[in-house]
């Protein structure tokens, strides 16, 4: 077991080393700030809630928009607030047709989506989604919370280190954390003074005793496996994954103010697209830099252009040194000595900025960055709205195309981002006794999830396509027997059952309204002992309609049935 004075030393030169690697980050990571996303990344050194402005670089704002939609369409499309976005199930999917499971799994879906709505993680998850898509790779921490169960927290750019494990997962996160005096004596000393002043250094205390609440103190906090891990043991020291609050600026036991742990890794840091075996991503903001910064240079050179035909630099005769001239309109300005045939107050050169040529450069540019941020996609249903013509199957097949560009993306975002939010949220409230208690039949069973999300259904969307064309042919085939007088045997060859629970499970429709197969199965049965019970009746009463009609014969005369008694 690794002592306290180990641990320090590790973690020492751990964020020296993950420092290294991530400066090499920091000129492109100021670039892409600069020129595509001011305040989204704080860089080692810089203070907390600068006021001044961060967009200096920026005359044309395209690029910050088709930020803007990247990360409120990821918002809607992935993970929106508003409708349904993932779906639980099991591995076994006849066993997630059966009534009591299918039951629990949709009251467990409808409790989480109350818990993750009450809390804030969808507005941090929104900002996670535009730093990821602009600088390829971001970060989110997931809390449990007093007030509303849990709680996130996203981190700027440049603020955070993360690595890998042997399989390329992340697993590990250091981030630069600015706390007051205020918030350390809250968060290490649960507000008593007496155990701030025996933990926290002197600075502290003498700043919050004189009122100074907002002095602010660099920490590191530390997300990473845990190397003193104990499979069953309840304190959190000994928990799977490490957090630990540390100061740089001090030594051995004294620089660790915190140290606790995680039974499930609390931290996700999705990936835009990543090489070989980098840690960081890269992202759309990458790609769009170039033409964000020619943007902005041809912007200036338009404004320059118009500036110097509106108000030209002028030359005039040396005679009006120290005199009033004047360029505004209906005033005049007096030149003595004229040369003839010359003018004495003119423009000091005609400028031609080609406007129209420049304009058109510009347009294409943006377009080039807004398709660097999929903003067409995003946008592709209020830009196609005004046309008349144009039919829902258009717009299908439109956005499958797109969606082949955005599809690896979002396999990313679900194994990296999504999976282990579900995770640690349903992990929180199971630890809580949120959840009801599961039927026997997947007691201990590992659960699968399914994202029905806008984005994820547009990629089913082919799969929904297939299904409907082929049972059109397969009625059609039918038709065409039936008028040559066949009986439609097409039909032997489709499983109408799962031909409806495959398409159900296609457009994503709440699991509430498709009956189980053991439910349809019961009522099957109960329909068809219904049937041979009416049928049993009919018979019955067909006989007991028989016998009153043979007794009340007429066996007086001379008949076929006085003969037949006759006879007997």
């Amino acid at each position: 077991m690794a002592s306290v004075e180990e641990l320090t030393r590790i973690y020492k030169a751990r964020y020296a080393s993950l420092t290294n690697e991530l400066d090499s980050f920091i000129p492109l990571y100021t670039d892409i700030r600069n020129f595509l996303a001011p305040r989204t990344a704080r860089f080692k050194g810089e203070m907390l809630n600068r006021g001044e402005r961060q967009d200096l670089n920026i005359l044309d704002i395209s690029p910050r928009l088709a930020v803007r939609t990247l990360a409120a369409g990821l918002q809607s499309g992935v993970t929106s607030p508003l409708r349904p976005w993932f779906r639980l199930g099991t591995p076994d999917p006849a066993l997630q047709e059966y009534a009591p499971v299918k039951l629990w799994l949709h009251t467990v879906e409808m409790l989480m989506r109350e818990v993750m709505n009450r809390s804030n993680i969808y507005d941090r998850l929104k900002s996670t989604y535009g730093i990821l898509g602009t600088y390829g790779t971001g970060a989110i921490g997931i809390d449990e919370d007093d007030e509303d169960v849990i709680r996130g927290t996203d981190f700027a750019t440049g603020s955070f280190m993360i690595a890998t494990s042997a399989a390329g997962r992340v697993n590990t996160l250091y981030r630069d954390v600015l706390l007051t005096s205020s918030q350390m004596i809250g968060k290490f000393a649960q507000g008593d003074m007496k155990r701030a002043k025996e933990i926290l250094p002197s600075t502290v205390i003498n700043n919050y005793d004189n009122g100074n609440y907002e002095a602010k103190y660099p920490l590191v906090h530390i997300v990473e496996p845990n190397r003193n891990h104990r499979d069953g043991s309840a304190l959190s020291k000994f928990k799977r994954f490490s957090s630990v609050w540390y100061d740089c600026a001090r030594q051995g036991k004294e620089s660790i103010y915190m140290l606790s742990g995680y039974d499930d890794i609390p931290i996700m840091a999705p990936r835009w697209d990543v090489i070989g075996e980098d840690v960081y991503g890269y992202g759309c903001g990458e790609i769009a830099l170039g033409s964000a910064k020619a943007l902005q240079l041809m912007e200036k050179r338009k404004l320059q252009g118009i500036d110097k035909n509106v108000n030209p630099p002028m030359v005039g005769d040396a005679s009006l040194r120290n005199q009033r001239t004047t360029i505004l309109p209906g005033e005049t300005t007096y030149v003595s000595g004229l040369i003839t045939g010359k003018q004495g107050f003119t423009p000091a050169y005609q400028v031609n900025p080609y406007l129209a040529e420049l304009k058109e450069e510009i347009q294409r540019v943006e377009m080039m960055i807004d398709e660097a941020f999929y903003k067409n996609l995003f946008l592709m249903i209020a830009e196609v709205g005004d046309q008349p013509n144009i039919t829902a199957t258009q717009i299908n097949t439109m956005r499958e195309e797109k969606m082949l560009m955005l599809g690896p993306v979002l396999e990313r975002l679900n194994d990296e981002l999504l999976d282990p939010l579900i995770d640690r949220v349903f992990n929180i409230m199971l630890k809580r006794g949120m959840l009801p208690p599961p039927p026997k039949e997947i007691q201990g069973m590992p659960l699968r999830v399914e994202y029905i999300s806008v984005l994820a259904q547009a990629q089913k969307a082919m799969g929904i396509g297939n299904i409907e064309r082929f049972v059109g042919f397969v009625g059609n085939l039918a038709a065409l027997q039936a008028q040559a007088g066949k009986a439609p045997t097409a039909f032997d060859k489709l499983d109408f059952d799962q031909t409806i629970d495959e398409y159900a499970d296609g457009v994503s429709v709440p699991p509430t309204i498709v009956r189980s197969d053991d439910v349809v199965a019961e009522m099957r049965q109960a329909e068809q002992q219904q049937m041979q019970q009416a049928q049993q009746l009919q018979i019955a009463q067909q006989g007991a309609q028989a016998a009153k009609d043979l007794s009340q014969a007429d066996t007086s005369g001379d008949n076929v049935l006085t003969r037949l008694m006759g006879g007997a």
